[in-house]
């Protein structure tokens, strides 16, 4: 089974609590969907690192400090806290 169909299936048996949250809340391990991103700059780089509205990403890590490790299309990209925070 590839990557992409395990956290569709991870997804879709955590969306039935549909429950809307930051991604500086999610646990290491933890799939989930993109809801909302920031506006502005900050919304831009994440558009172009494939972020967007609908995505569906894995919190490979979380680090001190607050830093949330995303894996998204193949790719692992940092998030500090304060962006992850304004990430639903």
């Amino acid at each position: 089974m590839d990557v992409e169909m395990k956290l569709r299936q991870e997804f879709f048996a955590a969306d039935s609590a549909n429950v809307t949250r930051s991604l500086s809340t999610v646990s290491k391990g933890s799939s989930l969907r993109v809801v909302d991103i920031p506006q502005g700059i900050e919304g831009t780089r994440l558009i172009r690192l494939g972020m967007v509205r609908g995505a569906l990403i894995k919190c490979l890590e979380r680090l001190p400090g607050g830093t949330v490790v995303v894996g998204i299309n193949r790719q692992e990209i940092a998030i500090g806290a304060s962006l992850a925070s304004r990430i639903l």
